[in-house]
């Protein structure tokens, strides 16, 4: 057993230390949204609540529902980009496929990036996928959503008036502060992948080339503003202006995501609930309602039907055609196929 006197006893009690204060994050977070929903929405009638479900009509769900269905496409195409990246081309269709498998699960349940690893390789077992592949190929994921959410919140804190900024509780030096971190953290991983396209990172995992980099954050941001799309349709004529819930929305996201719980589940509407003083409680708990089945139950049923469906079939491996080369070994530019 290493002592704790020593570097690798150190780097274990780091460890264990961050662990535990992630842990507690989550908790406090968790009590946090429990008091604030309940001071926000004890009150509420839900004859209040289910006016608001109805007055969506039929066009405004089938609306949501097609917006749904753009994201986890463009989440497929950064699932299909991770795979090139890590080594693994696969066609479309079947990237698409395995994407909706792994994320229609993780999305719902929530899981950690080693979680998240697992349940790739598992969905991905009857490819070249290994699980030094299944690995950066998530990493490649959630680089693309963190860098999505970034430049959705600070293009926001940016273009946002004051008003808007009111609405959402933030000042104007706070939110411009907030953008120029932000953005200024988008624009360093561009330029230090058009810096050093190709350099070794982990074993033959590669820094990807700068028109990756740029994809990974167009994608992301324009998924999450699809997703935010969805619940400002949801909450309707009382929610606020789409500016200032723009702002709002990744902010919330933020939230759920550092709570750790499986889809952020009370925290992320906590969050919103304060960031959104003056939207009416009755559209916004019709809204968290109608965003998680659409956007989340539904996906979780979909996705566990087709892993069904996957462990029926007869074990069979699917044919790659080039087949894998290892992470970041695709052949073409630095850091990324041609």
């Amino acid at each position: 057993m290493a002592s704790f006197a020593t570097p690798l006893g150190r780097a274990a009690m780091v460890a264990l230390a961050r662990r535990w204060a992630m842990r507690l994050l989550g908790a406090a977070l968790v009590l946090w949204a429990v008091v604030v929903l309940w001071r926000e929405l004890h009150s509420l009638a839900p004859a209040e609540v289910v006016a608001n479900v109805r007055a969506w009509g039929v066009w405004r769900i089938a609306l949501v529902i097609c917006l749904a269905a753009a994201s986890f496409t463009l989440t497929a195409i950064v699932e299909w980009m991770g795979l090139r990246w890590s080594g693994t081309p696969l066609p479309f269709p079947t990237a698409a496929l395995r994407s909706f498998m792994v994320n229609g699960l993780i999305h719902s349940v929530g899981a950690n990036v080693v979680t998240a690893t697992i349940v790739r390789s598992w969905v991905y077992r009857r490819t070249d996928l290994r699980l030094l592949g299944s690995a950066a190929t998530t990493a490649f994921a959630a680089m693309s959503l963190v860098l999505g959410l970034a430049v959705l919140v600070g293009a926001g804190l940016l273009t946002a008036t004051p008003g808007q900024l009111h609405a959402v509780r933030l000042s104007i030096a706070p939110a411009r502060a907030g953008a120029a971190i932000t953005l200024g953290g988008v624009v360093a991983y561009v330029a230090a992948c058009a810096a050093w396209p190709g350099a070794l990172l982990f074993r033959k995992l590669r820094m990807p080339n700068a028109r990756v980099a740029i994809g990974q954050a167009a994608l992301g941001a324009v998924d999450n503003a699809i997703s935010a799309t969805m619940l400002w349709l949801l909450i309707g004529r009382g929610a606020a202006p789409y500016p200032a819930f723009i702002v709002a929305y990744p902010l919330a996201y933020l939230a759920g995501l550092l709570s750790t719980v499986p889809g952020g589940a009370g925290v992320f509407e906590a969050a919103l609930v304060l960031l959104l003083p003056g939207v009416s409680r009755p559209a916004l708990a019709a809204g968290f309602l109608g965003y998680r089945l659409i956007f989340y139950l539904a996906p979780l049923a979909l996705a566990l039907l087709l892993i069904a469906v996957e462990m029926a079939r007869p074990f069979r491996p699917i044919d790659l055609g080039q087949g894998g080369q290892g992470p970041g070994a695709h052949p073409g530019s630095k850091g990324y196929p041609p």
